[in-house]
């Protein structure tokens, strides 16, 4: 078979050369840390149609926790870090930093991974937001290690103004809510460490626990509040992100608000800014 696996979104732009990159990089890590037990991925920086990239962005993006949703589902989201860093964890190295939550729509890893912690793809119908979750500490707890590439090597279209989407459909048959309702409780109890999921072909691994994935996070999913100082910047400081009045500081999921503002067309984005700036229209 192949000795690596790309899984990644529709709608993407590719970089040159993007493919010795990424192997590369994990050959790097292999390397160093003597397993190949790693993936690459996070969420790619956006562009807009046809193929214009803003400001040729090529920094990468990390992934952090970002809010507890009103199912109880925690999201994440990504930062885009800076070029340079004067902190005490600097990108000098040349390995990637490592983060711990997963990005269904940009993963890279050697290919055992789909033996080693396969893709639940029946068991967790109809669930969009906790997908990316419960293959987090799945990975985590199989004693994955989860890297976020130092450039970025593709785009990601995340305006929806162009294509509908499950999310925006209005028809929803109470059928499917209950099926995603029961995926949700799934990964619940993924993340509560229910040991009858440990072991399982689609469950949690052996080599690290629940609790220490949840502490490197800095969250309790019991009480669904952020328990460590600096959780917002995973296991980096706000020193390695650009700062945070750069607009593109950060790479939002495609239900947040910013991502709903970029998908407008430019009439409406100038009128929303008039109105936010208090100018009589």
């Amino acid at each position: 078979g192949e000795d690596y696996v790309l899984q990644i979104d529709s709608h993407m732009r590719f970089r040159p050369n993007w493919d010795e990159y990424l192997v590369q990089q994990v050959e790097d890590i292999c390397r160093s840390t003597d397993s190949h037990k790693i993936m690459l991925t996070t969420y790619p920086t956006g562009y807009t149609l046809p193929n214009t990239i803003p400001h040729n962005e090529v920094r990468g993006t990390y992934l952090v926790p970002w809010k507890f949703d009103a199912q109880g589902m925690l999201r994440q989201r990504g930062r885009l870090m800076a070029a340079d860093s004067n902190s005490e964890q600097s990108f000098d190295s040349l390995l990637p930093p490592r983060h711990y939550l997963f990005a269904g729509g940009f993963n890279f890893a050697p290919s055992r991974v789909l033996h080693d912690v396969p893709y639940d793809t029946m068991g967790l119908p109809h669930l969009f937001f906790g997908e990316e979750l419960s293959m987090a500490v799945r990975l985590f707890t199989h004693g994955y290690n989860l890297y976020a590439p130092k450039e970025t090597v593709c785009y990601h279209l995340w305006s929806r103004a162009h294509r509908p989407t499950p999310a925006t459909q209005k028809r929803r048959e109470a059928r499917k809510e209950q099926q995603k309702a029961t995926s949700q409780s799934t990964v619940k109890k993924q993340l509560q460490g229910d040991v009858s999921m440990i072991g399982e072909t689609f469950g949690l691994g052996k080599d690290r626990t629940v609790s220490e994935f949840a502490e490197h996070l800095g969250v309790d999913f019991s009480t669904q509040q952020f328990v460590r100082e600096g959780w917002e910047y995973g296991d980096l400081s706000k020193d390695n992100f650009v700062i945070s009045d750069d607009p593109n500081g950060a790479v939002f999921p495609e239900d947040s608000f910013q991502a709903k503002i970029a998908s407008l067309d430019s009439k409406s984005k100038a009128l929303i800014g008039k109105f936010l700036q208090g100018i009589d229209l």
